[in-house]
């Protein structure tokens, strides 16, 4: 005999899958929390207060559909995706000479420079909320579509990159002038 009432024990349970359109329905269930979203505001966290870091990137997220009518994350993930670098350089001192060595990053690596370059660079911008500043470098970099085609507030007036653009440039100039360093090693040590 079961200590549960009659009407749980004997009520069917329903499939986990199934075909047609309950399948799609079940299986598209978005995540609780964006994982970008939780990114950025651990990156804006100080001092313990998430809350705020939280409220902050609410209110970019709020701007940003201000600025283009549109939905925030997938322009959010547009700016990142663009303004991530897909390498680092590593310095390593032979002598007297500085070699530069081209690193790949991992796919969380490249998105946490991206967002870190991306609240960088709206910390350089001028305006009073962060927020604000925040949502018109994010617009800025997806509405920068090449030299002087767009004149977004992002670009600037002459034509030329975005700066948090600028930078990834010329990163991956310094590692292309440097790709026969890739895998280099010390005189006297072993490749493992």
């Amino acid at each position: 005999m079961s200590a549960l009432p009659p009407t749980v024990t004997s009520t069917p349970l329903a499939p986990v899958l199934t075909s047609g359109k309950a399948a799609s329905t079940i299986l598209n269930i978005p995540p609780a929390s964006d994982p970008l979203l939780a990114l950025l505001v651990s990156i804006l966290t100080t001092h313990g207060h998430r809350a705020r870091a939280a409220s902050m990137v609410s209110m970019a997220l709020h701007h940003i559909h201000a600025f283009t009518r549109a939905p925030p994350l997938p322009i959010l993930r547009a700016a990142v995706l663009r303004v991530s670098p897909a390498i680092k350089l590593q310095n390593i001192k032979q002598s007297t000479k500085r070699i530069v060595i081209p690193i790949a990053l991992s796919e969380r690596q490249r998105v946490k420079r991206g967002v870190k370059a991306l609240v960088d660079a709206s910390a350089l911008k001028a305006g009073e909320q962060w927020s604000i500043r925040f949502a018109r470098e994010v617009v800025g970099v997806v509405a920068w579509e090449g030299y002087g085609v767009v004149q977004e507030e992002g670009a600037k007036k002459d034509g030329s990159i975005p700066g948090v653009l600028d930078a990834k440039k010329r990163l991956h100039e310094e590692a292309m002038a440097n790709r026969a360093n890739v895998g280099w090693l010390p005189p006297g040590s072993r490749r493992r």
